[in-house]
Order: structure tokens, then sequence, then C-alpha cells
């Protein structure tokens, strides 16, 4: 919020006035907020997308059975970057 709060912005004539400052500041906040849902919103359909091709590939038989005490290295396999 670069304008709340500055009463040195208003001074040296950035802003009419006090009002103008808070308007901007809330401009602001609205701004990133809406990029911040925008960006969520992106990362749920990416989310979205890798469950149904999960799911067609589970379907289709393409998985691998791996045994309960196997389980935490399979999985520490899939974080690395060569696994990918």
């Amino acid at each position: 919020m670069s304008g709340f709060g500055s009463t040195s912005n208003v001074r040296i004539g950035k802003y009419q006035n006090a009002s103008e400052a808070v308007r901007e500041a809330v401009r602001d906040a609205v701004r990133g907020w809406q990029e911040r849902l925008k960006a969520d919103e992106l990362k749920l359909e990416r989310l979205r997308q890798s469950i149904t091709a999960g799911v067609a590939a589970l379907d289709r038989g393409e998985y691998e059975d791996v045994e309960d005490e196997d389980l935490n290295t399979f999985l520490d396999g899939l974080a690395t970057p060569a696994a990918r």
C-alpha cells in the first residue's frame, strides 16, 4: 500500500489530500488481492488438470504398486528432479 498512512505524500503534492492517498492505497490493496486471487485460480486449475490426468492414468492401469514399508522411499524419489 504505497500511499496509505503517508502524510508526506500529501505534503509534497503527490495527492491533494489524505483522502486521495487512502483511495490509492485501497486501490493498490484491491489490485494485490485480485492478482493473488487470479494466481490461486490458476494453481487450482492446474491441480484439477493434474487430478484428471492422474485418474485417467489409473483408469488405464498406469500405476505402480508400492508396499507400505517402501512408500516413504518411493515418495522421496518423486520429489527429486531426476525422477521427474
